[in-house]
C-alpha cells in the first residue's frame, strides 16, 4: 500500500513535543478561564495522517506542540504516537489530577493512588478500500486507593 503523504515528522529534525516559546507572536490565545482550567487547541494536517496540535493553557499561559501519526497498516508513517495514545494519556492524567483535587476539597489524605486505564478501539472495513469505520468501547478504569474513607463515601 502506498503511504499517504510524506514523513514530515520523522524527517523534519524538529522534536515532536515541546513548549512553544513564541505562541503570542503566532496569535495563539487561550480561552477565558472560568472553571479552573481551560484549554484551546489548534490542529492541522501536516501531510496525510500526521497532525500537529498546539494546546494553550489559560491557567499557565503555556502552549505545547504535540504531533500524532498512524501506523503503516492505516497508511501512516508511524513517526509519532497515534491520536488515541495521546487521548488516552490525557484522560488518565486528568483523572490523576481530579481525584487528589477532590480529596483535598474533602480534607481526605490519599496515601496511595494507582489508576490503570484500558481503552478499546474497534476497526471494521478496509483502509485501502476506504470503507474503514473506527469505534470506541467502554473504558476500564480500575482504581487502587489507600485513604480513610468507607467504601460508600469513597
Amino acid at each position: 500500500m502506498t503511504k499517504l503523504g510524506e514523513d514530515v515528522i520523522g524527517t523534519s529534525g524538529i522534536a515532536p513535543f515541546f513548549k512553544v516559546k513564541n505562541a503570542d507572536d503566532a496569535s495563539i490565545d487561550a480561552p477565558e478561564n472560568s472553571k479552573g482550567e481551560a484549554l484551546r487547541t489548534w490542529v492541522r494536517s501536516l501531510s496525510g495522517f500526521p497532525k500537529e496540535a498546539l494546546v494553550r493553557s489559560a491557567k499557565t499561559g503555556d502552549t505545547l506542540r504535540l504531533v500524532s501519526d498512524k501506523d503503516p497498516y492505516l497508511n501512516g508513517q508511524d513517526a509519532a504516537p497515534c491520536p488515541l495514545a495521546l487521548q488516552s494519556s490525557g484522560m488518565i492524567a486528568s483523572f490523576m489530577n481530579e481525584i487528589p483535587a477532590l480529596a483535598k476539597i474533602q480534607d481526605v489524605e490519599i496515601r496511595k493512588l494507582k489508576l490503570i486505564q484500558d481503552n478499546y478501539s474497534t476497526m471494521k472495513g478496509s483502509m485501502p478500500k476506504r470503507t474503514l469505520v473506527g469505534g470506541a468501547e467502554i473504558i476500564d478504569l480500575p482504581v487502587e486507593i489507600n485513604c480513610d474513607l468507607e467504601d460508600a463515601k469513597l
